[in-house]
């Protein structure tokens, strides 16, 4: 809130970090997990300004902004240890704006270290369920009637759908970030948190027929496919809101 009003997730700013007392002559490392939806950072000692980082173009209106979300790392030499640290953002296609979760300052190796960690092991559960979907959907081929297998192969193959798309790794896909690839990402990150629930139990329908009536998985493959619509039919801005 400022003066009693408060603020929206929509529009653009800046927030301005002071840190006192940091280490001289070292290399400090930054990471975001995630910033709604683009934003740039600068580095200011001794009255000078650096560009050290971010995602996106940052602007005052949506056709001048161009969002981008995902995990950042970034590094800067600091000189005197008293410095500030500059964030311009902008927000016009996400539910909220701003840093939506942790951000992390230190020593660049022990920054470094946790940013990559954490990338390995997400690419490692990715490599997990991808090898288990292409395992599942060649079992269905050799036995087709084997539902089971199909059915928990599509489950796999949209879990890695998911991770890709929620740190909007398929951007990687295209020359440069744009408003079609953040479209892109967040459609298939919500599409596959819906359809992973209707398609979850068709694989436990297959093996607990007497447990599963048909009614019940109707009524989820229903609401999966009304939010489903919704999140085809209308932006970001709407449909992360679901």
């Amino acid at each position: 809130k400022i003066k009693g009003k408060k603020l929206g997730p929509l529009g653009h700013g800046s927030f301005l970090l002071r840190v006192k007392g940091a280490p001289k002559d070292v290399s400090l490392g930054f990471s975001f997990k995630s910033f709604s939806s683009s934003f740039k950072v600068y580095f200011i000692e001794s009255g000078k300004v650096r560009e050290i980082g971010g995602k996106g173009i940052v602007g005052k209106t949506n056709v001048d902004t161009v969002p981008e979300m995902g995990p950042s790392l970034m590094d800067v030499n600091t000189v005197k240890g008293d410095f500030f640290v500059l964030v311009h953002c902008s927000n016009y296609y996400y539910r909220g704006g701003g840093l939506t979760s942790e951000f992390v300052l230190g020593l660049k190796k022990d920054v470094e270290n946790s940013f990559y960690q954490k990338k390995v092991q997400r690419f490692f559960v990715l490599g997990v369920f991808f090898i288990m979907a292409l395992y599942h959907f060649e079992l269905f081929y050799q036995r087709r009637k084997d539902k089971g297998s199909l059915w928990f192969g599509v489950f796999c193959f949209i879990v890695v759908l998911r991770i890709l798309s929620a740190d909007s790794y398929l951007t990687a896909l295209f020359s440069k970030p744009s408003v079609f690839t953040f479209y892109l990402n967040r459609k298939i990150e919500f599409m596959t948190f819906y359809l992973g629930a209707p398609v979850f139990c068709e694989f436990l329908r297959y093996l607990f027929k007497d447990f599963i009536s048909d009614k019940f998985k109707n009524v989820i493959w229903v609401v999966s496919g009304l939010f489903s619509i919704v999140v085809l039919l209308t932006p970001p801005v709407v449909f992360t809101k679901t």
